[in-house]
């Protein structure tokens, strides 16, 4: 499945030691889907307005492409489905980013 993101910031990379010895690497990214993004998100029951920001890992490389891109930036991206503690999750297989780096 393809659809639209626009990434709003990038976490520093991380490595973190697990108990079994091995190593977790990664860096956090924060995004909103872009699919109904000029439908006001309006909550009926507590009147709030808004979207709410997706936390996704991903890999240590990630972090430089997002700095040299500039953000917040629009990627096209391509889900995949994973299970995770018993449910299914969407995560992010792919992601290129779309456009040119903004100017400064």
């Amino acid at each position: 499945m393809e659809d639209y993101i626009i990434v709003l910031g990038v976490g520093k990379p991380y490595d973190i030691a697990s108990e079994d010895g091995s190593h977790i690497t990664g860096c956090s990214m924060s995004y909103i889907a872009t699919q109904d993004i000029n439908v006001t998100s309006e909550n009926t029951d507590s009147g709030e307005l808004g979207y709410v920001p997706v936390k996704e890992r991903m890999p240590v490389d990630f972090y430089e492409r997002a700095k040299a891109q500039g953000l917040p930036a629009t990627a096209k991206v391509v889900y995949g489905m994973k299970n995770s503690g018993g449910k299914q999750t969407l995560f992010i297989k792919a992601l290129d980013f779309v456009g040119a780096k903004p100017s400064k």
